[in-house]
């Protein structure tokens, strides 16, 4: 009755849980019983480099540079925390057994703030980009112009956390203790281990939007205090291409100059950009 069009979208989801909890299964037995410190970094960058290129699959509008500006938010904090909680808090260092997990998680929580912070930033600058334009027109820096869509974009993306943060063992029992109580760790020992990952989870998260937010406005606001919107563009969609062909944007996420010549035809005429007009006198104007 709804009409939201999601059955796909959920039939897809569904089987992907299957199909990558069951692959996650069978490669950690391997990483777990050798437990090669080498090893167990190379799963991880492999786990960063996903993660980032979920984020970036989720974005309403991309431009060139995103996804290396997500890669780097996502590895800095990622990677800083994870050394903070395995080295000098848990000290477990390279231990397959503990550090995958915590990079999972970390990882996981991140990926949903980036998602959802960048998301709210491109479309605002995108569709509502006259707000930002207006208050330039009075004098406002580029970054005053955009404090009050960084900030609105930030708190969205740190709801989540906040909110698991809040409710965490007085509305839900989280996930780690959850599992370490049934595997017969004592409930106070599990709450303490609890404590630290939440601490380090919203520490990842805070971390990464910043890092993101502001490599994002680096690269749509000009030193001219204007707007780069000729370079947000919607991403490139592979509806009818073969599944290798799907494999392969997964993994590199860049269209083509074929596909960009058909996906600039398919944009209206409003939306190409001047001809014969210079990107550098568009940021002096």
């Amino acid at each position: 009755r709804m009409q939201l069009g999601l059955e796909s979208k959920l039939v897809i989801a569904a089987m992907r849980c299957v199909v990558q909890l069951s692959l996650l299964g069978l490669v950690l037995m391997p990483i777990f019983r050798l437990n090669w410190p080498f090893l167990t970094l190379g799963y991880m960058i492999v786990m960063v480099v996903v993660a980032s290129r979920e984020a970036y699959g989720r974005m309403p509008y991309v431009f060139d540079g995103l996804f290396s500006h997500i890669l780097l938010a996502m590895a800095v904090s990622a990677g800083l925390t994870s050394f903070f909680g395995l080295c000098l808090v848990l000290r477990t260092f390279a231990d397959a057994q503990y550090a995958i997990p915590v990079l999972g998680m970390l990882l996981g929580n991140s990926l949903s703030g980036v998602s959802v912070c960048l998301s709210c930033l491109l479309t605002e600058f995108a569709e509502h980009k006259g707000n930002v334009e207006t208050l330039v027109c009075f004098g406002a820096t580029r970054w005053e112009a955009s404090r009050e869509i960084l900030k609105r974009a930030t708190i969205m993306g740190l709801t989540p956390t906040l909110n698991q943060m809040a409710i965490a063992g007085v509305v839900a029992i989280p996930g780690m203790m959850t599992g370490q109580i049934l595997g017969g760790t004592p409930p106070m020992q599990a709450a303490r281990y609890q404590i630290v990952l939440t601490y380090l989870i919203s520490s990842c998260a805070c971390l990464a939007l910043v890092i993101a937010t502001h490599l994002v406005l680096r690269s749509l606001l000009s030193t001219h205090h204007a707007i780069l919107d000729y370079k947000l563009d919607r991403p490139v969609r592979l509806m009818n291409a073969s599944i290798w062909r799907r494999i392969l944007h997964f993994f590199w996420p860049f269209p083509t100059r074929s596909q960009r010549v058909v996906h600039e035809q398919l944009r209206s005429p409003s939306e190409q950009p001047q001809t014969g007009s210079d990107p550098s006198e568009r940021e002096t104007q």
